[in-house]
């Protein structure tokens, strides 16, 4: 049963936001200075190494301070401590940075309607695979895991804000997002992209939408611990966004992504309605983070969904119906297409679909990354663009079964002699081998579809046929090739002139020219031949063809008589002799 709602919630937010579409929104004023003097605030900071942490640790306990957070994933802690002993915390040794916690809070949500899931395929994938197996981080304001669409898949979490193991939302966006995630197909309320999946609450935002900067830090160190025990089946949601980065958590980032954990963020809502700029994000304009821009029911950018380079890939982000405590409501921006994105990647470890696309020899989230460019559907301008990016995510083309290979075989006969060719190239269009001397091939590990295969060899025509490869079946395709027309050398003419001597014909010019099959000037040509006078051989020659496929040989003081010329050779590289002499003769008195 779906919930109806009206109005909308307004949260504000500096810093990182809460990526939701704003469709009214107030100016935003930047928070208040800092605190002074011995005010307590929050820093985070970032060590060398753990070596460092524990003199760190004295002097934060010396100075009436305290450590309220200690992160595995980047040698670091968050601590509380006066403004006037920042500078002295910045000189002990191996403190190699300190920074404001920064606090965040969210932006307004626009009650709308859904169709997200249906439009990027997600729901044929159902019928053999829903997810099930892998596990996404719900970076966010935590999860109403009571919910009857998300009970059975929630599995656990944090509370980064009150540092408890009940990430309850008390906010409802975290609890939409995690609907678009993995609702459950229950016949009832919605369903998520990957339905199958494991859920988990990392509640860094309280429920005004409020937190700080550490939270995301120590969420992500959470995660890389939990991968440890199940590596390479991990993706993390970010449904926020700052327009400012920070060194501490681009570190967290990286450490989670080589450690093969898959990171998806929304790109932001910042981009101007022409999609001109560069408003990309930070999580997402990281590049180890999978950018997320939002499109509408339609296939069309949303005005406000953030434009550049750096933008990944499109999913919805317009009226998109989820899950929030007590009920159901449509809220629109990145923060709603991020997750559709989040969903695919689980369908795909899921499932196997996901080889080693990238030839480094290991299937990883580089992998995967590249599958969801790769099966994305185009939208805008041909290839990549900065208001799409590679297009929109499509889970039914990612997650498709990777079937058992076939095989394509045959044989590559000569049409005039019915004897094999040796050493012909046979080509799939991605794979290719050669003939054994007896004219067989096969092409192995053929994923099932329909090819075109092409055989090429040396003095041959070229020759294709479509081949349909099923899965784990033989398909057959032989070739007969005719000769190259091209590949024959042939004597054209051969034309004699008197030249020179006391009545300027004392001297006779044989004249030879050799053409190709297809009649252009045979150049390079090596040529032999035997000259007869009377029916009596009278000389040998050999010579080579000039640019206009035409050797001449002089023959001094040429007596007089009927002169035949016979060839007796013809080599020219890529070309082969008919072995035919043109019938002449030439009288010279």
């Amino acid at each position: 049963m779906m919930g109806t709602g009206t109005g909308r919630y307004r949260l504000v937010i500096f810093g990182i936001v809460i990526l939701v579409a704003v469709f009214s929104l107030a100016t935003v004023v930047l928070a208040a200075a800092g605190p002074a003097g011995d005010t307590p605030g929050r820093y985070i900071v970032i060590f060398d190494d753990e070596d460092a942490k524990q003199g760190t640790k004295q002097f934060i306990k010396q100075k009436g301070g305290k450590v309220l957070a200690d992160f595995r994933i980047v040698s670091g802690m968050t601590v509380e401590i006066g403004a006037d002993k920042v500078s002295g915390l910045k000189k002990l040794k191996g403190v190699r940075e300190v920074g404001p916690d920064v606090k965040v809070y969210a932006l307004d949500t626009e009650l709308e309607r859904s169709w997200g899931v249906k439009r990027i395929g997600a729901g044929t994938v159902h019928g053999y695979n829903t997810g099930s197996g892998t596990s996404v981080a719900v970076v966010d304001t935590g999860i109403d895991y009571t919910h009857p669409d998300l009970d059975a898949n929630y599995a656990g979490g944090y509370d980064f804000v009150n540092n408890d193991f009940d990430p309850i939302d008390d906010n409802g966006h975290g609890t939409h997002v995690a609907g678009i995630i993995a609702a459950e197909d229950n016949d009832s309320g919605v369903v998520g992209v990957a339905p199958g999946a494991s859920v988990y609450a990392l509640k860094v935002l309280d429920s005004s939408g409020s937190g700080y900067l550490s939270n995301i830090i120590a969420a992500l160190d959470w995660v890389f611990i939990e991968n440890q025990n199940n590596p390479g089946r991990w993706v993390v949601n970010m449904s926020l966004g700052s327009s400012s980065g920070s060194d501490a958590l681009h570190a967290a980032i990286i450490k989670a992504y080589d450690a093969g954990i898959i990171l998806v963020a929304a790109a932001g809502n910042s981009g101007r309605p022409n999609g001109k700029g560069d408003s990309i994000e930070y999580p997402a304009r990281y590049p180890e983070v999978i950018a997320v821009g939002a499109t509408d029911s339609l296939d069309v950018r949303a005005r406000w969904s953030s434009t550049g380079d750096l933008l990944e890939l499109s999913a919805p982000g317009v009226g998109i119906l989820s899950t929030v405590p007590g009920g159901y409501a449509s809220y629109s921006g990145t923060s709603m297409a991020s997750p559709h994105v989040a969903g695919t990647a689980a369908l795909v470890l899921s499932g196997e679909s996901l080889t080693d696309l990238d030839g480094d020899g290991s299937v990883n989230n580089e992998d995967l990354r590249f599958l969801l460019r790769q099966t994305a559907e185009d939208l805008g301008a041909a290839g990549k663009d900065n208001l799409y990016g590679y297009g929109l995510v499509d889970a039914d083309e990612a997650a498709l079964p990777v079937l058992a290979a076939g095989t394509i075989s045959g044989t590559v006969t000569d049409s005039s002699t019915g004897i094999g060719i040796a050493g012909a190239v046979i080509t799939d269009g991605t794979r290719s081998v050669n003939t054994d001397e007896s004219g067989n091939y096969v092409i192995n590990d053929v994923p099932p579809g329909e090819y075109t295969v092409i055989v090429s060899a040396p003095g041959y025509q070229s020759a294709s046929k479509t081949v349909t490869v099923q899965e784990a079946l033989t398909s057959t395709a032989d070739f007969i090739l005719n000769e190259s027309v091209i590949s024959q050398a042939t004597v054209d003419s051969i034309k004699y002139a008197t030249i020179g001597g006391k009545n300027s014909a004392a001297h006779l010019l044989v004249t030879v020219s050799v053409v190709d099959g297809s009649g252009n000037p045979a150049a390079g040509a090596y040529v032999s031949i035997t000259l007869c006078l009377d029916g009596s051989v009278y000389s040998t020659n050999t010579g080579t063809t000039g640019s206009g496929g035409t050797v001449s040989f002089k023959v001094p003081n040429a007596p007089p008589g009927t002169y035949t010329t016979t060839v007796t050779g013809v080599t020219a590289e890529g070309l082969t002799w008919d072995g035919v002499t043109p019938e002449n003769s030439f009288v010279k008195n």
